[in-house]
């Protein structure tokens, strides 16, 4: 099964790269017996969920400009719990560690097991054919396919654990991400936006919602706009003058530049490999050394680079 979260921010890269996206792969592993299941059906507590958009007690100070004041808040703080997400070496024993929080209703953990099921669904749903395609891979002389088998490995080495039984699919990272948006979690309100399924139809929502994602410094919430970056334009807005097949690529590298991690070793990168098709030559290039050397060309690359530094100003964090 295609996770076409990825696949969808990964179109926003492949016209430019000018790669073909190839079909996700799977891979197989023998399994202990696990104490319950997952992330199958649902988990959360009956009750009204809270308000999605009610006020959050995290805002920051503004000067009149509309500025971020300095030090009313933390550069883009990631959270404990997204941080073991990126550096979790077995995402079955962090899934875990996430059920009893998602079982009270915390938007959060309904938040990050979507990101756990989003990363290993293809995996989980035949590892055997992902053991299969790995080895054909492996057999090819191919740069890109000598890439693409090294960020397989990643994704075999957190997956191992979890079988076609666990219930990971796009339905259930799509039934999570609900439950985390009307609970009040910006970030799955942004990937729900980006993916033309906004959880409010009011005109101004959009905007209503960067603004939120500004005021909470939320980086992973920011990120998730990127392939949304026309829904306004939030970059004429700022007066950014940058090709759009750029747009996406601006709001991802400002993302990076603003803390989440974008390291060669990332899910971001990992990801986009595994799933998109979209790999780099060098295996130690993070995605702003990968986007500036391969997907950008020499006569974009200044104004990409003022339009980053606009944003990353406008909206925290230090350039």
């Amino acid at each position: 099964m295609r996770p076409r979260t990825v696949l969808f921010a990964a179109v926003c890269l492949l016209s430019t790269l000018g790669l073909l996206a190839l079909r996700p792969e799977r891979r197989a592993d023998g399994v202990a017996e696990r104490p319950m299941p997952l992330v199958s059906g649902r988990t959360t507590v009956e009750g009204d969920a809270p308000e999605v958009g009610a006020a959050r007690p995290d805002a920051v100070l503004r000067s009149a400009s509309g500025r971020v004041v300095p030090g009313t808040r933390p550069a883009n703080a990631v959270p404990s719990r997204r941080r073991d997400f990126e550096m979790a070496d077995d995402l079955f024993e962090y899934s875990q560690q996430l059920v009893p929080a998602l079982r009270e209703g915390d938007p959060e953990a309904a938040w990050l097991m979507s990101r756990v099921v989003d990363y290993c669904a293809a995996y989980a749903a035949d590892p055997a054919a992902f053991a299969r395609d790995s080895a054909t891979l492996a057999g090819r002389d191919l740069w890109a396919a000598e890439a693409m088998n090294a960020a397989r490995a990643r994704v075999d080495a957190r997956c191992r654990r979890f079988t076609p039984a666990d219930g990971l699919s796009q339905v259930r990272v799509h039934q999570l991400r609900l439950e985390a948006a009307r609970g009040g979690s910006l970030a799955a309100e942004a990937e729900l936006l980006a993916r033309g399924e906004p959880v409010s139809a009011e005109g101004d929502y959009g905007n209503a919602l960067l603004d939120r994602i500004d005021s909470a410094g939320d980086v992973e919430a920011f990120s998730a706009l990127a392939p949304a970056v026309e829904v306004p334009d939030w970059l004429s807005m700022l007066d950014q003058d940058v090709a759009p097949q750029y747009h996406a690529i601006v709001w991802q590298l400002a993302a990076c530049r603003m803390g989440l991690d974008c390291s060669a070793q990332s899910t971001l990168m990992t990801s986009y490999c595994v799933n998109g098709g979209i790999c780099s030559r060098s295996s130690g290039q993070g995605f702003e050394e990968f986007v500036y050397d391969a997907a950008i060309s020499r006569q974009s690359a200044d104004p990409v680079r003022d339009a980053v530094a606009a944003l990353v100003e406008r909206f925290g964090g230090a350039p």
